[in-house]
């Protein structure tokens, strides 16, 4: 009895000497396995890998059913592990162990379940994985550094990238403006001969010569070409332009005789609505006829040989405060737009087709400044330009001035 005693004694000695040499085997491999996690998750540089690499890997050492990192508004400094009991919400969810991961960036839970062991987690382990926690808070604020810091040389390089496109812009601007100015130098002493001459040779024909209204136009229309090339110069030297007490109907008209030729053999029908009661407005002639030539121009081309309409209609209304233009009283405002059923505007240009150099056209065709130029006249006059356009079913674009 004695002697079987004995036996039974050292045996269970020996079963409980040979399961505490395995556990301490098994608690060293499990801290080497940590030590090498924690260096590993330092050098990644998402948050969502760093919580991937950590759950996936604790799952594989412990052998774990369920292993999470659930995020929190705070983390207080002073929390430690907490093994959790059966009355926690956490242990009806499968889990066993929770750890504050105290990020400044991301302040999280580690949640650990039960080991495929069944066995609780000591208190060895619970140090160890709080030394893991630790790195875990290191390297999420470190990677959210690095987020940031990227996404902040990104911006700079989109900042310094527009800036570059604006100054090329700018320089380019000032190269044309250059031109034109040398441009209208060279104009101004051709005009003034031909100028001279149309003149004589008006003064010199009879009231009812056919050559009158003939002689008459044409020297109208080399008046408005002086004074665009006067513009030219005066823009190219920043000076203001003379405005004065006008009809809007004036300006478009001229237009419409300037590109007659351009539309006279097409099928395209002009259409004039002119609706405005009150059509006067300050403004200066020579541009304005400059804005409505380029919009009715960009309407033939959109049509191009294909049937169709060009309304030009004039009202007066008044607008919301909510609108983009001016503000004034129910009819004050003078309002003139200009439709067509051409081919449209792609719903991405529009945003863009008022910028210079701008052009949906094809190469040779147009180097987007004819719009560029319709929104800084416009708005020289105190005025504002809407446009809506689909592709394929036409544009229309709507110009807004103040009454005189």
């Amino acid at each position: 009895m004695v002697t079987t005693f004995i036996l039974i004694y050292f045996s269970s000695q020996k079963v409980y000497s040979t399961i505490t040499q395995f556990l301490q085997q098994e608690f060293l491999r499990n801290r080497i396995e940590l030590r090498g996690l924690s260096s590993e998750i330092v050098t990644l540089l998402k948050i969502s890998a760093i919580k991937t690499k950590v759950t996936d890997e604790l799952s594989r050492i412990f052998g774990l059913g369920k292993c999470d990192i659930k995020p929190v508004p705070r983390i207080d400094g002073h929390e430690v592990a907490i093994l959790l009991e059966e009355q926690d919400l956490l242990w009806g969810q499968g889990y066993r162990l929770s750890i504050p991961i105290s990020s400044k960036s991301n302040p999280s839970y580690l949640l650990l379940g039960e080991k495929r062991t069944m066995s609780l987690y000591t208190s060895e382990e619970a140090e160890v994985l709080m030394m893991l926690a630790d790195n875990v808070a290191l390297a999420f604020d470190n990677a959210d550094a690095y987020t940031k810091l990227q996404n902040f040389s990104l911006s700079l390089e989109q900042l310094v990238d527009e800036r570059t496109k604006a100054l090329i812009q700018s320089e380019s601007l000032a190269a044309v403006g250059r031109l034109a100015a040398g441009v209208a130098h060279e104009l101004n002493n051709p005009l003034a001969s031909v100028m001279s001459i149309l003149e004589y040779q008006s003064d010199h024909l009879k009231d009812n010569d056919e050559l009158s209204d003939d002689l008459a136009f044409s020297l109208r229309e080399l008046h408005r070409a002086r004074d665009i090339v006067k513009s030219l110069l005066d823009t190219s030297r920043q000076r203001e332009e003379t405005k004065e007490l006008m009809d809007i109907h004036t300006p478009i008209e001229d237009a419409l005789k300037v590109l007659f030729n351009q539309y006279k053999n097409k099928k395209i029908s002009i259409i004039r609505t002119f609706n405005a009661e009150n059509s006067l407005i300050r403004g200066n002639t020579p541009r304005l006829c400059q804005v409505f030539i380029n919009i009715i121009k960009n309407a033939i081309d959109a049509i191009g040989e294909k049937e169709g309409h060009i309304t030009i209609e004039t009202l007066n209304e008044g607008l919301s405060s909510q609108s983009k233009g001016p503000v004034g009283a129910p009819g004050d405002m003078v309002v003139c737009k200009i439709m067509d059923d051409g081919e449209g505007i792609a719903k991405k240009d529009l945003q863009d087709i008022f910028k210079p150099f701008f052009t949906t056209k094809s190469q040779g065709k147009g180097i987007g400044l004819g719009l560029f130029i319709v929104h800084e006249i416009v708005k020289d006059h105190q005025g504002s330009i809407q446009v809506e356009s689909n592709k394929g079913t036409g544009t229309t674009l709507t110009l807004i001035f103040p009454p005189h």
